[in-house]
């Protein structure tokens, strides 16, 4: 579990620092406080170093269109000539140069976090990211192959992770060529933590999640999406996961002759198994949620809030979960135990982007005088 965090120059944050994390973290503050930016910089931690798997379209916030025309790949066994290097410039600009503190490739981006392993054992760990200007070639000195000073006009994006149970910080570089996105070396880094991160937008009834599910079935585990589902429809006796037309969908048995897909059952229903299959896909890890409170009505919130720290416990996963919404923290607080929640928000201070944590009682006595906490 995370216990602390400290990001500098990444997004809209030159120093943020939180040092009181709990197992359920819940993340406020007005509009770009950082509370998206908070939890890619999680998921880039969690990423050991690993380029395609930091540096993926949820963190980038590419666009689907332009997503799913990248192909993140290792090249094998050496990467061709770039034909197009006004793309590539369009491509660093428009994609990861925001990922730096005012648009400044000067400074490197370092995440760095205090984590347990257990109760007895902390360690350390630090993701630093940068712009490498050495000429590309350099990393493929075992090839004949003309580089083109081109590609990424000469520099990449490397990715430096380093923790307390290294010897030597793992190196990884990220480039540019055409409209692919390639990673160097081949053998990629382990993860330091399972993450997944869930955004906004963020289809319930998809291919994935039915394949979740279905692995939650094999493993007769299932019972905790059903157990969440029922706080918003109780009729529901079983859900699974079936094929149509080419597609899996998840479907649920409300009663009715034929089983109804969840989209059909409203936002809510697709939002509760979204969360609560991408939280297990986390086990042993960290689950981020964008949004928490889309699709739930303010006198249900209580009741989602008990599924996820119960998924969360099952699972032992730690939950970051970013909201506007007043309501839905009033409702963490009744849902979770104390000694588990914490709630941090984000404020700018002269200009720069605060922390500032409330501990359960605190939290009590802003509602009790309603004190604004959003």
């Amino acid at each position: 579990m995370l216990n602390s965090l400290k990001i500098q120059n990444f997004r809209g944050f030159r120093c943020l620092e939180i040092n009181d994390l709990g197992a359920v973290n819940i993340i406020g503050g007005r509009n770009n406080a950082g509370k998206t930016s908070l939890l890619e910089a999680i998921a880039l931690l969690s990423s050991g170093g690993n380029a395609a798997k930091a540096l993926n379209p949820q963190v980038l916030r590419l666009p689907s269109y332009v997503s799913k025309d990248i192909l993140y790949y290792t090249p094998r066994p050496y990467p061709t000539v770039s034909r197009n290097p006004r793309n590539v410039a369009q491509a660093l600009e428009a994609f990861f140069e925001p990922l730096f503190h005012d648009h400044n490739l000067q400074n490197a981006i370092e995440i760095g976090s205090v984590f347990a392993r257990s109760e007895k054992s902390q360690k350390r760990a630090t993701l630093k990211l940068s712009i490498d200007r050495q000429p590309v070639e350099t990393l493929f000195v075992d090839t004949d192959e003309a580089i083109s000073e081109s590609i990424f006009y000469n520099r990449s994006i490397k990715l430096e992770f380093d923790s307390s149970r290294n010897y030597v910080p793992y190196t990884n570089y990220l480039w540019l060529e055409d409209n692919r996105i390639i990673t160097r070396p081949r053998d990629s880094a382990k993860q330091l933590f399972a993450s997944t991160l869930l955004k906004s937008g963020d289809s319930g009834d998809g291919p994935e999640y039915a394949q979740q599910l279905a692995e939650l079935r094999r493993r007769k585990e299932d019972q905790v999406v059903l157990d969440a589902l029922k706080i918003i429809e109780p009729r529901l006796e079983s859900v699974s996961d079936i094929s149509l037309t080419g597609n899996s969908l998840i479907v649920g048995d409300i009663g009715l002759d034929k089983l109804i897909p969840l989209a059909a059952m409203g936002d809510g229903m697709n939002q509760i198994a979204r969360i609560i299959l991408k939280m297990v896909s986390a086990q042993d890890g960290v689950a981020l949620i964008d949004e928490v409170e889309n699709g739930f009505h303010y006198s249900i919130q209580e009741n989602v809030w008990r599924a996820i720290d119960e998924t969360a416990r099952r699972s032992n996963i730690q939950v970051f979960a970013a909201t506007h919404s007043r309501e839905c923290v009033l409702s963490a607080h009744e849902a979770i135990k104390p000694e588990r929640l914490r709630y941090h928000r984000l404020e700018q201070i002269d200009s720069e982007i605060r922390c500032r944590t409330y501990s359960p009682d605190i939290l009590e006595s802003a509602f009790e005088f309603n004190f604004e906490v959003r």
